[in-house]
């Protein structure tokens, strides 16, 4: 259905837009006439409406504007009157960068106010079978009650009043994109022909009562102390309600006529609302369904659940019954099962022998359930609403329709080898469709056909296992936005089947429980995949080949077995390839099972992130043999790259973009010749050479190459004779009083391969170049802070009246490094570096031959 308007509707649109209520039929036919006559477009006439009087009542930004010119307009005034529009037309707030960008434009001149209206109702227009659905068919079922009223006074001759429109606008502010138009419009001519009669609230007693409403909107209420079903109540004309409670005990139904919808809280018993034929809605507020709940409908009746769970798990929870006649279910979902992760979901079972169609609204809160279908006859599944939905399993229904705009979850393992096949559409919403069928041959046959729409979509093939389970001529579409492909086992994916998806660009081996060999190029022809994603631990081998080269690789979770990435067109030939690989998830990534393989590449760039607080990722078994340079930007999660790291090529570990804390173990025998250069960033990292080695010709040729960067890092160089290893320093931030980095395996004996610290960064000069011993003055604080004494803060580089450049302090087994940063012969905490040199006995073994000063 399209869902068009023609230039009367449209007017309609305008008149809701501003006031919230329908036109009353002098205004419309004022305004469709200048509209006729080429006096004014719908632009025009939504400007116009600015100007009118009921427009300066009802906003302070028109009174202001147009009551008193050059009087300031606050911002607020504008906000309101965004709020206020978006509210009247889509029962919602706007969102913030629509609400920051409309009062921005209406600041500053940008757009006027009636083209601001005329764009927020032609964007919902445009947008009615993509992301604004829901927003255009909330306002095209008010625009339907809003002609329905102006017509109906026209057409019976009824005078229009403003208290009788009042009512209608309270009426038309309960309509939504799920709305029951005819219900609506017969509720609207209730009240019109009750010339405006308010509906009043009666209150059952313990006695047995006979009420009769109004022609209003009634309400009654009782509980299962005052309810019976000797109790006579006609709810009159108007649309009328009737409440009952649980107090102490589960109510019962009185006698009802006249009554349009009933509302039951903290009840569980079963109720057969099907023989009352007056009614349209029956709501279920606040109940635990364990161990099951029957609900009885008549055609035309739809059913809301609102807070129902299942405490006990039972799978046996709501009972949805009918006659063999009813044909169709409409139910609203509003927090119905518990969404968290391992929540119980409630069952809903429609039991209707007829019923073909079930219209789930999920609306109000998230919820989770699974459907059943013991009536078997179910065709068709239509999923709608603005909250997200977790559908478990859809028996049955060979089309399932998803419009829901918060993103639907819908599980279905129907079979697909019938006449009717499987036809799955979704539009606006960031969905999840899972096929669960099992794996054996056209298990999803040539009449499957999926279209996810526009949204940030997922499509999941659970179980099959071979390129044969899917037939040619399936369709996968993924739509617009970013859509993903999740396999349970790559080799569902051939030179054919690849061909029948389209539009994803993610593709997901998270969870695979196969040996897979995925080969991406049999996806090239139709999809452009930018990212290969983990995200969740595989148990089975897999081995990718063909990643495109602009792709990144994303690791939501540790692999649970052997994961290898081979890239396409690397390797031989080729020898400036590069890959990234990102370590992202909101909780911390823990240790990892089998190796992560990454062949033939020579830059590897490593990205870990999270959205929690205070995470560390792991990174275990990360092999790229071929790799001479590794980046590793740890923004907003630690890393700690364990023992297995394997890159024996490599001659950069280079962290330096990182702000979180790195850990790296670097214990390879590399085959660099001229050193391997490693950076820290601004962490406090924990760099580890322990058991490294390189191919360095002699003991005393260059091995290792280290820049901490700022933060207090923990640095154990290469064994102390095996070679030569640099520290290097180049700010005063890098090593400080109170968060020092403490270098281990630092060797200061020439005979051995010594090692060095790099001070050139910092200029010194002549006598500069020289070590002073410091005997006294200097201590550590009760959390190792380096005190240097206020009587010894000046002149403590000065040695025998000549400015040294480093100073040297004895700490029992450790010795600490002083430089003076600002060459003013003075220390300071804020303006000079401390290193630790752990485990050097003697202050007098750090010498000259141990600094390079140029």
């Amino acid at each position: 259905m399209a869902y068009e308007v023609d230039i009367k509707e449209m007017i309609q649109a305008i008149y809701i837009a501003y006031y919230g209520r329908p036109a009353d039929p002098a205004g419309l036919g004022y305004w469709f006439n200048l509209y006729n006559t080429g006096a004014l477009d719908l632009a025009g006439i939504a400007e116009n409406f600015a100007q009118q009087s009921e427009s300066k009542a009802e906003y302070a930004y028109f009174n202001t504007y147009f009551n008193y010119p050059g009087y300031p307009i606050s911002d607020q005034m504008r906000i309101d009157f965004v709020t206020e529009i978006y509210q009247n037309l889509f029962e919602r707030a706007p969102d913030t960068n629509g609400l920051n960008y409309w009062v921005n434009a209406l600041k500053t001149g940008a757009v006027s106010p009636g083209a601001f209206i005329a764009a927020i109702v032609n964007a919902a227009y445009e947008g009615r079978a993509g992301a604004s659905a829901t927003d255009w068919l909330t306002l095209y079922n008010k625009i339907q009650v809003a002609d329905n009223f102006t017509d109906y006074l026209v057409e019976n001759n009824i005078s229009w009043t403003m208290a009788l429109s009042d009512q209608v606008e309270a009426v038309l502010d309960t309509v939504t994109a799920t709305s029951d138009v005819n219900a609506v419009n017969q509720q609207v001519e209730d009240i019109i022909e009750g010339q405006g009669q308010a509906g009043q609230t009666f209150t059952l007693t313990t006695g047995i009562d006979n009420i009769v409403g109004t022609s209003g909107n009634d309400t009654i209420i009782g509980d299962n102390t005052t309810s019976s079903a000797a109790d006579q109540v006609n709810g009159g004309g108007g649309t009328d309600t009737l409440k009952l409670y649980n107090s102490t005990g589960n109510p019962v139904l009185p006698t009802i006529s006249g009554i349009e919808n009933i509302y039951i809280k903290n009840s569980t018993a079963n109720y057969d609302v099907s023989t009352f034929a007056d009614v349209k809605s029956l709501e279920i507020d606040t109940v635990d369904v364990s161990g099951a709940r029957t609900y009885t409908l008549a055609s035309g009746q739809s059913l809301t659940l609102t807070n129902v769970t299942d405490s006990g798990d039972s799978n046996n929870d709501v009972e949805v019954n009918a006659a063999a006649s009813v044909t169709a279910h409409t139910i609203t979902l509003n927090g119905v099962g518990d969404t968290a992760a391992g929540g119980n979901d409630v069952e809903i079972d429609i039991n209707g022998t007829g019923v073909k169609t079930l219209n789930l609204a999920a609306q109000g809160a998230a919820s989770k359930v699974t459907l059943v279908n013991t009536g078997n006859a179910l065709e068709t599944l239509n999923v709608s609403g603005d909250k997200s939905v977790t559908i478990l399993d859809v028996p049955n229904a060979k089309t399932i329709a998803i419009t829901n705009t918060a993103g639907a979850s819908v599980t279905t393992s129907v079979p697909t080898n019938t006449a009717a096949g499987l036809t799955i559409t979704a539009a606006g919403g960031k969905d999840s469709v899972t096929l669960a069928q099992a794996a054996g041959a056209n298990a999803l046959t040539n009449k499957t056909a999926v279209d996810l729409g526009a949204g940030d979509d997922t499509l999941f093939i659970s179980k099959l296992d071979a390129a044969d389970n899917i037939q040619d001529g399936a369709s996968f579409k993924g739509g617009d936005d970013t859509d993903t492909l999740k396999l349970f086992d790559g080799d569902v994916i051939d030179a054919t089947t690849g061909k029948l998806f389209s539009g994803f660009e993610v593709v997901d081996i998270g969870g695979a429980q196969a040996t897979t060999n995925l080969n991406l190029a049999h996806l090239a022809a139709n999809n452009t995949i930018s990212k290969l994603l983990l995200s969740a631990p595989n148990t089975a081998a897999v081995n990718v080949t063909n990643l495109p080269e602009a792709a990144v690789v994303e690791l939501a979770a540790a692999h649970g077995a052997n994961l290898t990435i081979n890239q396409k067109d690397s390797g031989a030939g080729s020898p400036d390839d590069s890959i990234t690989l990102n370590w992202n998830s909101k909780t911390a990534i823990g240790a990892a099972t089998g190796t992560l393989t990454v062949a033939d590449i020579e830059t590897v760039n490593v990205n870990v992130t999270s959205t929690g607080t205070n995470i560390t990722h792991e990174i275990t078994s990360l092999v790229v043999a071929n790799a001479t340079k590794v980046t590793v930007n740890a923004s907003t999660a630690a890393v700690d790259i364990k023992n297995g790291f394997d890159a024996v090529s490599l001659v950069l570990f280079d962290a330096s973009a990182s702000a979180k804390k790195v850990t790296v173990a670097l214990n390879d025998a590399y085959t660099a010749t001229a050193g391997v250069a490693v950076k820290g960033g601004a962490g406090d990292d924990v760099i580890t050479l322990t058991g490294a080695t390189t191919l360095a010709a002699t003991v005393n040729d260059l091995d290792f190459i280290i820049t901490g960067g700022k933060g207090a890092d923990n640095i154990t160089l290469a064994a102390t004779t095996g070679g030569k290893d640099v520290v290097v320093y180049t700010a005063q931030s890098d090593s400080t009083y109170n968060k020092y980095d403490s270098i281990t395996n630092f060797d200061a004996t020439a005979a051995n391969a010594q090692d060095y610290i790099d001070l050139k960064a910092f200029g010194f000069t002549g006598n500069q170049q020289n070590v002073k011993v410091v005997t006294s003055g200097v201590s550590l604080d009760a959390s190792n802070a380096v005190i240097v004494a206020a009587g010894s803060q000046t002149n403590f580089f000065v040695d025998t009246g000549v400015a040294r450049g480093v100073a040297v302090w004895d700490a029992g087994s450790d010795v600490f490094v002083f430089v003076d940063a600002n060459k003013d012969g003075n220390f300071s905490n804020d303006a000079d570096l401390v290193i630790k040199l752990v485990g050097v006995a003697n202050a007098t073994d750090i010498t000259t031959t141990d600094l390079i000063f140029a």
